[in-house]
């Protein structure tokens, strides 16, 4: 599940980069017209039709993705991830 996460933000990811092309500055919030759905967060314990979407964070240079959810302490994450140019992309282990 989160892989399949990670998936759900590069999508994201990749309509903010492009919304960023098209108007020369990163979106406030998630654009519904660049992505075909706004990305969930599969990760997140509750039902399909229950989970919540990625939080979108705009940043002073540009934005940042965040998938919380209380799994990821199982498999050794921090609870919460980050993704875009302003957060790591990586997964944050705990440490």
């Amino acid at each position: 599940m989160g892989l399949l996460t990670r998936f759900q933000a590069l999508e994201a990811v990749t309509a903010l980069e492009i919304y960023q092309r098209d108007h020369r500055v990163y979106p406030e919030r998630l654009v519904p017209n660049y992505l075909p759905h706004l990305p969930k967060n599969v990760i997140h314990p509750n039902v399909w039709e229950r989970k919540p979407t990625l939080q979108h964070e705009k940043t002073t240079s540009a934005y940042r993705l965040l998938s919380q959810s209380p799994l990821y302490v199982s498999i050794r994450l921090k609870q919460q991830q980050s993704y875009g140019p302003d957060g790591d992309c990586q997964l944050d282990r705990i440490k």
